[in-house]
């Protein structure tokens, strides 16, 4: 792995451990190529990711540091730029296994885009944001809601953010494709897995409502975060 500042400076890191001390990054870029070599990076202070930064981890088996790259920063992340997610040679995902890739004190904004979402078997890399950390999870393709069942919820919620002109790189706020932007991209995408999956029950109104509520509660959170992000 490697570590790259802006202007073109790069920091070997020979170890699964190496610390980086300063302040904030306009841009940063952190290569990896398959079976390079994962390592846990720490940051003293804060850390900003500008809009051509771009983030590229190994993801293997689902240990920090000897399986997957994981940044840690002890102050604040402004998250943006390009998060690409490079697969080991072999890499044979595991249905419900997590990545936490990032953990920090505080986080803000969003990668603007995903790439290496897809994997083999029909499984996802879901990216989901918490207020302290990124954590990927292995999904079924088009399981937005993640409860483990291809349903009726996980294309409303697609088709909901979708209307809304969502713009988002959460799996779970429906962005499959991991584009940065709810579309009719990611419509197809859960509409043909749910089409292909084992019929289950249809959604009662009640249960319908409650969905809608959830939704609305999400499509909220983001633009609170969004703002947040904003004046920080």
């Amino acid at each position: 792995m490697r570590l790259r500042w802006d202007g073109g400076r790069d920091l070997g890191l020979r170890s699964s451990r190496a610390a980086a001390r300063g302040a904030a990054v306009a841009a940063l870029i952190l290569t990896s190529s398959a079976n390079a070599g994962t390592a846990i990076v720490q940051f003293g202070g804060n850390l900003v990711f500008g809009p051509t930064s771009q983030l590229t981890l190994e993801i293997g088996v689902p240990i920090a540091g000897s399986g997957y790259d994981q940044l840690q920063a002890a102050g604040d992340v402004g998250l943006g730029g390009a998060l690409v997610l490079v697969p080991s040679v072999p890499f044979e995902p595991t249905l419900g296994a997590t990545y936490t890739v990032l953990t920090c004190a505080a986080s803000s904004g969003e990668f603007a885009s995903v790439a290496g979402v897809q994997q083999s078997g029909g499984l996802d890399l879901a990216l989901r944001y918490t207020d302290d950390a990124v954590v990927i999870e292995v999904r079924q393709r088009g399981d937005v809601d993640g409860d483990g069942q291809l349903t009726a919820s996980d294309t409303a919620i697609v088709q909901a953010a979708a209307s809304a002109g969502l713009a988002t790189s959460d799996y779970g706020a429906g962005d499959v494709d991991g584009s940065g932007q709810v579309d009719s991209s990611d419509m197809t995408i859960v509409a043909d897995a749910v089409a292909g999956a084992a019929p289950v029950p249809a959604l009662s109104p009640a249960a319908q409502l409650a969905l809608a509520g959830g939704l609305l509660g999400i499509l909220f959170a983001r633009r609170a975060r969004a703002f947040t992000g904003g004046l920080s």
